[in-house]
């Protein structure tokens, strides 16, 4: 009976053995194989937590993981196209050439002028082949350490070009110029607008509640010239509102290729959110098309920063925050929205401008949509300057503007409002940072190009659009 008892023990125990190691070598197994998916030479390198920095005291300080989840690509150091001596010898021709402004009457007179030439006709006709201007002019004598030298910046361009010949391509300046002047001679009268001044009686007669809220004050600061002030308290308030502001709901947006979050906040404010998906030296992959990037929440943080610190006020105010996706996000989700949950995951996309029709024609646009911006800091896609190449027009104002930045370093003022006016840290890795001051000096080479080939008074243009 003993024995028969200890044979049925020991059985038992031999099959629990065997079916513990078939579990482990099937697990092991499975493993091995989703493993094999990725190559090993291509598999992501997961870096550890640095060390010394408890977990919970991480939480308030999240770029510390962030920034080390993936390897920075260390760049080179490259040639800058133009020298900072040809750069102010650009500002001495453009500050001596204002006074030579090309008017209506003299643009007329001008021998090069064909007033037979048709814009219409010149749309409709093939392209021709066409041969290169390399004449250069006195008014853009080169320093004796750039003299002689010739950008080749224009051949790193892929984009396509429409070839027509010598004579179109000048009847062309002719008419984008002479288009600029009609415009400026039936706005330059054009008085400062304000979006509130527009809303008022609407809103007094249908909602009348909403004149006394901090929303309404900051539209009264919507211009006609720019979508914000950046010394007005009234900006204050609406980042501190953006900041701190109690959700009362929040709904999926519908448009664009990635989620996004309407959010309705206090005082009649409605945010939009574009939740975090990717560490902040994340570059895009080389072979994707860049609809199909991931947008990114700090590039649009960082975009309103560089349009603050160029002076064009043009991007809609935004602010980095934290969100408890329980609390702030689920518990106040929409019908809709709720369904998506533990279901769903989670500028070369500047196709994306508008402006306020009930200002009227003459209005600066508004930059929407930057979060596919600052994808790459080793790389500049030169084709997004293909509109200064081809025209060679570029306003005094932004010239000088864009001076002024370079001298005061363009990289330190973006840095230094990243710094005073964000919560979130690190927004742009150093990388990026170089690149800003990187692609301006690419830009002055461009202009200083077009200078020698269209004289400095037939390249900047005082237009009346501010």
């Amino acid at each position: 009976m003993r024995y028969s008892r200890l044979r049925l023990r020991s059985s038992i125990l031999f099959s629990l053995t065997a079916l513990i190691l078939f579990f482990l070598l099937t697990l092991h197994t499975l493993l091995w194989s989703t493993a094999e998916l990725e190559p090993p030479e291509q598999a992501l390198i997961r870096h550890k937590p640095p060390s010394g920095i408890p977990f919970w005291s991480a939480l308030h300080q999240p770029n510390v993981y962030d920034l080390q989840a993936t390897d920075s690509n260390k760049l080179t150091n490259r040639s800058s196209p133009i020298t900072r001596q040809r750069i102010n010898e650009l500002f001495e021709l453009v500050r001596n050439a204002r006074n030579n402004q090309l008017d209506s009457s003299n643009l007329k007179k001008d021998s090069d002028h064909d007033r037979k030439w048709s814009f219409e006709k010149f749309v409709g006709q093939k392209p021709q082949t066409g041969s290169n201007d390399t004449n250069a002019h006195t008014d853009t004598a080169d320093s004796a350490g750039v003299q002689g030298t010739k950008s080749n910046i224009q051949s790193k361009f892929t984009t396509i070009e429409k070839l027509t010949n010598e004579h179109d391509k000048i009847q062309l300046r002719y008419f984008i110029l002479d288009a600029l002047l009609k415009w400026k001679k039936q706005h330059m009268n054009d008085k400062n607008i304000s979006l509130g001044d527009v809303m008022q009686d609407s809103l007094a007669q249908d909602e009348p509640e909403r004149l006394n809220t901090t929303w309404f004050q900051y539209i009264k600061t919507i211009t006609n010239f720019h979508v914000y002030d950046p010394n007005s308290s009234e900006l204050k308030n609406v980042l501190k509102h953006l900041q701190h502001g109690t959700i009362s709901e929040a709904n999926e947006m519908s448009q664009g290729t990635q989620i996004k979050l309407l959010l309705e906040l206090p005082n009649g404010f409605q945010g939009l959110l574009k939740p975090y998906r990717v560490p902040r030296n994340y570059q895009t992959q080389p072979d994707h098309f860049y609809f199909s990037d991931v947008e990114r929440h700090h590039a649009e943080i960082a975009a309103f920063h560089v349009d603050k610190v160029l002076g064009f006020n043009r991007v809609p105010p935004l602010i980095g925050r934290f969100f408890n996706i329980t609390s702030d996000i689920r518990e106040k989700a929409t019908a809709e929205l709720a369904k998506t949950f533990f279901i769903s995951p989670g500028n070369l996309d500047r196709h994306h401008m508008m402006r306020i029709n009930s200002l009227g024609t003459n209005t600066g646009l508004i930059h929407l949509d930057n979060g596919r911006s600052f994808g790459r800091y080793d790389s500049d896609d030169l084709s997004i300057l293909t509109p200064i190449r081809q025209c060679c027009f570029f306003r005094y104002a932004t010239f000088m503007r864009l001076y002024k930045i370079y001298h005061q370093g363009f990289s330190k003022l973006v840095a230094d409002s990243l710094d005073t006016g964000e919560t979130l840290q690190t927004i742009l890795v150093e990388e990026h940072l170089e690149a800003l001051d990187r692609r301006l000096e690419i830009l002055f080479a461009h202009l200083d190009t077009c200078m020698k080939k269209h004289k400095v008074s037939g390249v900047m243009i005082d237009d009346g659009i501010y």
